[in-house]
């Protein structure tokens, strides 16, 4: 979402069921300002240069690209996700619309009208197949965050069928990224999380792509074998964040 925000410039409506809005921002100042999430968030105390960071550096930049990023708290449906993207694709219909819609996550969604709610399969099933109609009608991106099911969680190289509660999350998606800590397997990779691609319908399935965990800072980057060779685990997990745009 911030990369579409900031980076290429498009409009995002991001929908959390679980985080406030105020959460949202905090991970945003200390993913772009590299300032420990824990001091934003007041756990530790904010040393003076990080706070002259997030006023003098910070700030200025998010208010331009920061009102590209629409964030919606509260648990929410299909219908009331559709209904947001569709007015906000309308306002700002002369400046490209919107360019990627957000669910996190699925299986706390509302589940839509007339699905009996003995059958979880087809509610999400049913949530996933008007999630896509509505990226076909917006010609936008979504993104549709999802669990894994028990087996999935404890498997090393998760499949599709790890999805937790229908197999139309999998089959309804272009895209299916499954994501791993890859330290709980081997501890010689802690920091490092794996992003298995399963399904790419427009592209190639199958491949795995590393990336080095700033839990504490908020965000991912990129880490290729070179990177691996010469970090230890520690720079790993503590690795620079990026710098401002």
């Amino acid at each position: 979402a911030r990369h579409y925000a900031r980076d290429r410039g498009e409009r995002v409506l991001f929908h959390s069921l679980e985080m406030t809005r105020d959460e949202m921002v905090e991970r945003d100042m200390s993913a772009v300002s590299g300032v420990p999430l824990a001091e934003i968030t007041g756990t530790h105390d904010l040393a003076p240069t990080d706070h002259d960071l997030i006023v003098n550096e910070f700030v200025p930049a998010y208010r331009e690209w920061g009102a590209r990023l629409h964030y919606v708290e509260g648990r929410v449906g299909v219908a009331e996700v559709t209904r947001n993207a569709q007015r906000l694709s309308h306002e700002h219909r002369k400046t490209g619309g919107i360019g990627l819609v957000v669910v996190d996550y699925l299986q706390i969604m509302k589940r839509p009208g007339g699905v009996s709610i003995e059958r979880d399969d087809l509610a999400l099933a049913a949530m996933t197949s008007a999630l896509k109609d509505l990226a076909m009608n917006l010609q936008c991106v979504v993104i549709a965050i999802s669990q894994f099911n028990n087996e999935g969680a404890k498997a090393l190289t998760p499949q599709t069928y790890h999805l937790k509660g229908s197999s139309a999350l999998g089959q309804d998606a272009d895209v299916v990224a499954l994501m791993t800590d890859a330290g709980r397997h081997d501890e010689t990779r802690a920091g490092e999380v794996d992003v298995h691609l399963p399904k790419v319908r427009k592209g190639v399935s199958g491949r795995t792509v590393t990336l080095s965990e700033q839990r504490h800072k908020a965000h991912f980057r990129p880490l290729g074998a070179t990177a691996r060779s010469v970090m230890s685990a520690e720079d790993r997990v503590d690795a620079p964040a990026p710098t401002f745009r």
